[in-house]
């Protein structure tokens, strides 16, 4: 009998196409969606903003220190308390992009592409599609959005993290699936290597938990209390996400 780690047969194939053809739709407006957000965050990355900041030069050196090998660490801290493995990110970017002020711009610009196409699934999520293409289309052209998408300082990952969290938090502890409430977990966890602002995902986590736990407005003890052994599970799914992600920055300092 084949187990869990068997390879791929024919039957698996013949699923994965059934599910493409399920959401061939959805597969085709995120990758519209991406395009819209992608093409205005790299064009001409070099030359907009016209003036590269200070604060933009110390993380392109510190990310060209990273691709160098003087900073090699992935867990340590650089600049401002800014994660490493952020620069090393960077680095790698710059590396495949050139050694430009685009290049060093370039993963503001992914992470931003990815940002918009995470709004887009968050209000699709709780709002339909039509007003998940109105969200990402105002995404996509926000001016500070745009702006933090084309610079080096790569503020613009929390928001991709915080709606990206946000969506698997409810599809999680509201929506009771332990596979999202670990994902929850582990966007969560692995959001602390991109920023330290993202710190504020631990307490967005357990203040949606108390939200799952309350949205239903239980009545008496008893219904209070088999919510709360429903939600449990998937709440403690979501914390070994979290852990997982973030033990290794957790276990160096």
């Amino acid at each position: 009998t084949a187990g869990p780690a068997a390879p791929p047969r024919r039957e698996h194939a013949a699923r994965l196409r059934a599910w493409v053809s399920r959401v061939r739709v959805d597969i085709l407006i995120t990758a519209g969606v991406a395009c819209i957000a992608l093409v205005p965050r790299v064009y001409n990355l070099s030359s907009y903003p016209w003036a590269m900041s200070g604060d933009e030069g110390t993380f392109a050196v510190t990310a060209l220190s990273a691709l160098r090998g003087e900073l090699s660490n992935p867990f340590t801290s650089g600049p401002w308390g800014y994660p490493s493995l952020l620069f090393i990110f960077q680095g790698w970017l710059m590396d495949l992009t050139g050694e430009t002020i685009g290049g060093a711009r370039m993963l503001s610009a992914v992470l931003g592409t990815a940002s918009v196409v995470a709004i887009y699934w968050l209000t699709r999520h709780h709002f339909g599609r039509w007003t998940g293409l109105v969200a990402a289309v105002i995404a996509a052209s926000f001016n500070f959005h745009l702006f933090w998408s084309r610079d080096a300082q790569n503020a613009i990952a929390p928001m991709l993290f915080i709606p990206l969290a946000l969506l698997f938090l409810d599809r999680g502890l509201v929506g009771r699936s332990q596979i999202d409430s670990l994902a929850a977990g582990l966007v969560i966890g692995l959001a602390q290597f991109f920023h330290p602002s993202n710190r504020i995902l631990f307490p967005m986590a357990a203040a949606y938990a108390v939200y799952a736990l309350l949205y239903q407005r239980p009545e008496h003890r008893a219904e209070l209390a088999r919510a709360v052994r429903s939600l449990l599970p998937n709440v403690l799914w979501v914390a070994a996400g979290a852990i997982v992600g973030h033990l290794p920055l957790l276990a160096y300092f």
